[in-house]
């Protein structure tokens, strides 16, 4: 379903562009989330998920920041959060059906890391949302999250307010090493929670380094990640 999803949308992409008449950026991102939501939605539908979010839109200019535990987290946040621009796999690119709508969508790819930052920093600045995985990688198999300093780094230098969610999954699904087609024994359940707002500009001392300011709020993240997933469980 949702490989259909993705080619149904890159192809009515296309067929506007060849009638002479392109998707408005804001306009794929809208049809994006709605198809992703309704996504989820039949999953839940059909049994094969449960989800438990309590998720809300952050204002624009905000950093949103999540742990990765599975396959899934992407479309699920990107279902919830209306406008939302996430940092997309380059790879994806050269996948005939999602690369129309990813560039129709104008979404940032991680091609240089220098360049990302630059990017992502010009999007918050401009007003934007950006959603980015700080661990670089999907999280690992005991469930603990180890950010790296690139999200504190993009926040320092945009000034904005940083969104960290958790997601944990009651059991293991779709992880790195999982196999797609191998169903867990027990239905997953989703739980997707919101953590307090932390503001880059609290972090940084007038004439100080950005880079010691970047350390410090990642440091301040990690906290809220290990203080979160040792009170309600590994993700």
């Amino acid at each position: 379903m949702f490989g259909l999803t993705g080619a149904g949308l890159g192809g009515a992409v296309l067929v506007a562009r060849v009638l002479g008449r392109p998707a408005r950026t804001e306009q794929t991102r809208r049809w994006i989330q709605v198809l992703l939501l309704r996504f989820s939605r039949l999953l839940q539908l059909t049994g094969v998920i449960k989800i438990d979010c309590s998720l809300v839109s952050p204002p624009p200019g905000t950093l949103i920041i999540a742990n990765h535990p599975g396959l899934l987290d992407a479309p699920l946040l990107l279902g919830r959060l209306p406008g939302v621009v996430p940092i997309v796999k380059r790879s994806l690119l050269r996948n005939p059906f999602m690369a129309p709508a990813i560039y129709a969508a104008d979404y940032v790819t991680n091609d240089d890391g220098y360049q990302m930052v630059e990017e992502c920093v010009r999007r918050l600045r401009a007003g934007e949302s950006v959603l980015v995985f700080p661990e670089g990688t999907r999280t690992p198999a005991d469930g603990a999250v180890r950010l790296r300093r690139g999200a504190a780094q993009i926040a320092v230098r945009a000034r904005c307010a940083i969104l960290p969610v958790t997601i944990r999954i009651s059991v293991p699904f779709l992880r790195k090493a999982d196999s797609i087609w191998r169903a867990p024994a027990a239905r997953p359940e989703f739980r997707i929670t919101a953590l307090p707002v932390a503001e880059a500009r609290h972090y940084i001392v007038t004439g100080g380094s950005e880079a010691i300011a970047a350390r410090r709020l990642t440091q301040h993240l990690q906290r809220l990640y290990d203080g979160e997933l040792e009170q309600r469980g590994p993700a």
